[in-house]
């Protein structure tokens, strides 16, 4: 609900704001009353500044402090939490007193945050204001902005659930074994669902294994015949090897007996 609508609707038909000279002592400042319809304009209406206002305001300006405003955070409810902004005093009587508020508002109507700030914006370090200043006038009935809240973009998550043990096919819920989780369908995730086959040829699920045997065969097919010289060499060594076995068989066999006899005395 509009914070308009909760001035129309209310027994209250304004809202007090209340400011303060540096110090925490707030004292009323004007009110916050509805303008026209419903969907009219808040205004700002203030109080003129007294003798009192306008000597607090000069010391203010010597100390360079903060200028206050606050007010509820309910429009219904006077005693309700305080919303509180501030603007330097220097920088409000540099401007003319020429003020500008907004107002936050949430879902509920309620006052979160104010904003309060000169209407050029301009409050830079270093900036002088006339002591005192030459008009103590605030703006009788200024336009007050009213900032309505703004829904956010919605984020949809997906999430993984573990499959079900007690059901198997069918997800399983935060709830435990034997919840299935229900889809977009109204169905249980995996609910009627039949694994899916693998209509591939047997070539192609294994063409992987064989690659490499593949592979190998062509090495050993493009490996080059032996010519005639290592067909010659390669007997020849043979040969010399059968030969030096042989002789050292015989070598062995040539070899006499060597038996113990009878010990003489």
């Amino acid at each position: 609900m509009p914070l308009n609508s909760v001035l129309t609707t209310s027994s209250y038909a304004q809202i007090v704001v209340e400011h303060a000279f540096g110090d925490d002592v707030f004292t009323p400042a004007g009110e916050l009353v509805l303008q026209g319809p419903a969907d009219g304009p808040l205004t700002f209406i203030r109080e003129a500044l007294t003798t009192q206002h306008k000597q607090a305001f000069t010391k203010l300006l010597a100390q360079d402090g903060f200028y206050k405003l606050r007010l509820p955070s309910k429009a219904e409810a006077s005693d309700s939490p305080k919303v509180l902004a501030s603007v330097r005093a220097r920088c409000l009587a540099s401007d003319q007193f020429q003020e500008q508020l907004s107002l936050h508002v949430n879902e509920h109507a309620q006052v979160i945050a104010a904003d309060y700030s000169t209407a050029s914006g301009v409050c830079r370090p270093g900036l002088q204001a006339p002591t005192p200043p030459s008009d103590w006038q605030f703006p009788a009935d200024a336009k007050v902005d009213v900032v309505q809240p703004v829904a956010a973009p919605v984020l949809t998550m997906t999430r993984a659930f573990p499959m079900d043990p007690l059901n198997p096919g069918m997800a399983q819920s935060a709830n435990g074994p034997g919840q299935g989780v229900p889809g977009a369908d109204g169905k249980a995730a995996g609910q009627g669902d039949k694994p899916k086959v693998d209509e591939r040829s047997w070539l192609a699920r294994n063409w992987m294994f064989l690659v490499p045997v593949a592979l190998v065969l062509l090495q050993l097919m493009a490996a080059p015949e032996p010519t005639a010289t290592q067909r010659q060499a390669a007997g020849r060594a043979a040969g010399a090897g059968g030969a030096g076995a042989g002789a050292s068989v015989a070598r062995g066999a040539a070899r006499p007996a060597v038996t113990a006899g009878p010990k003489r005395r």
